[in-house]
């Protein structure tokens, strides 16, 4: 399911229709997804809440949403949360992860990927984008931010997992 479509139907279920009366001011920061060689989980979409500084998540399965408890924003504190404009997002999420896929056998063919983490998300920096980590069976993470209306690749950066070790 594309991510406009998942979108189209967190807003449709009651589950959603609820939470929304309850927090006007909200908005759409991101959609989620995580897939492993032998798994993909659901989308999880994001609504920021402002007045509260926190995010409330939404797991959405076909046709079955669940709503998993606001948390924290995960974000420097000086980093303003951004909404998604889902009309921005011009290309499938099969062709976006099919342009990451042969970005990375292009740029770094020794790297088989264990993980793909795939965030939809507005960047100061870069506006609506896909944000791609692959995480590699050589303990590499290669992170990706492709425009998400075009697929133009706008950072790429390959990263050693024992980088991110704490002394």
């Amino acid at each position: 399911m594309e991510p406009q479509k998942t979108l189209k139907t967190l807003k449709e279920s009651d589950v959603f229709a609820d939470w929304s009366k309850q927090n006007p001011n909200s908005f759409f920061s991101y959609a989620l997804k995580i897939m492993e060689s032998s798994s993909e989980e659901p989308w999880q979409l994001g609504f920021y809440i402002k007045s509260k500084d926190k995010m409330a998540s939404f797991v959405v399965k076909e046709n079955d949403v669940g709503m998993q408890q606001e948390d924290e924003v995960f974000k420097k504190p000086d980093v303003e949360v951004k909404p998604v404009t889902i009309d921005n997002v011009k290309l499938d999420f099969k062709d976006i992860l099919e342009l990451a896929n042969r970005l990375k056998k292009e740029k770094y063919p020794g790297e088989i990927a264990s993980k793909i983490i795939a965030i939809l998300q507005n960047l100061e920096a870069y506006g609506d984008i896909w944000n791609i980590t692959f995480v590699t069976l050589s303990y590499n993470i290669l992170n990706l931010k492709l425009s998400a209306e075009t697929g133009r690749v706008l950072y790429s950066h390959l990263e050693s997992l024992m980088s991110f070790r704490q002394e």
